[in-house]
């Protein structure tokens, strides 16, 4: 079964543009993974500066639990090319506070 790690993976094998390959891509995921890698975007986002997850806030997909699936591919195309440094620095901070990504 997919997860958020193998969604990652393959974003990042296939670096989708375009809204219609944006839309292939999530389509690929079930709604649950969709919303997680839209909650690690902006889990990443939010830790560009840090090497670790903040204890400050809750590392859950209550970040991103009001946004619309209809919306995901919008999200994903008007951050373009910043969504490998939030992916990226989300998964360095939680491979580095021991957290498992596949729990968002």
């Amino acid at each position: 079964m997919a997860n958020l790690s193998i969604a990652i993976n393959h974003y990042f094998q296939t670096l989708p543009r375009s809204t219609q390959e944006i839309t292939y891509f999530l389509n690929l995921f079930t709604p649950a993974v969709q919303l997680q890698f839209i909650s690690a975007i902006y889990h990443g986002r939010d830790h560009l500066h840090s090497s670790h997850l903040r204890t400050d806030q809750p590392i859950t997909r209550e970040n991103a639990s009001h946004i619309l699936l209809n919306e995901y591919v919008a999200i994903i195309f008007d951050k373009g090319t910043n969504i490998e440094s939030y992916l990226k620095k989300f998964t360095e901070c939680a491979q580095n506070s021991s957290f498992d990504i596949n729990f968002l």
